[in-house]
């Protein structure tokens, strides 16, 4: 049986998550520093310098498939790039669609290519979050 992670806002500006790979939890606040609830009961804060990115990031993620919060606060959980955990949460909640980020000059950006009988269909966006949104 596989485990749903799950979060709470106690208020507007920090989310509590819990990890269900981890057994642990840990809080993201717009303050810049990450709580972390461990096993044996001692929380602890610790600098998470993409603590207020992170907190914006996940209020998207939040309201987005169980597959998405699951991939993003697993991705978090093991301090993953903020980036990485904005591609896992896409990545995993559209199983039929391959992506890949390309670069030309002076700009950057993530191409979503999915096949529909004889076509393809294409989307770029410069985030995975529109991305996450233009592949619907």
């Amino acid at each position: 049986m596989k485990r749903d992670c799950s979060f709470h806002y106690p208020n507007a500006s920090s989310v509590i998550c819990h990890s269900a790979a981890h057994r642990s939890t840990f809080r993201l606040s717009v303050d810049a520093t990450q709580t972390v609830f461990p096993k044996n009961g001692n929380p602890y804060q610790r600098a998470f310098k993409n603590c207020r990115a992170a907190f914006r990031a996940f209020w998207y993620w939040s309201k987005q498939e169980q597959a998405s919060i699951d991939a993003w606060i697993e991705a978090i959980e093991i301090d993953a790039p903020l980036a990485t955990a904005d591609r896992l949460a896409c990545e995993a909640a559209r199983p039929g669609w391959a992506f890949s980020e390309r670069k030309r000059p002076g700009f950057e950006f993530i191409q979503a290519t999915r096949a529909d009988g004889a076509l393809a269909i294409h989307h770029s966006a410069s985030s995975w979050r529109e991305i996450h949104h233009a592949t619907r």
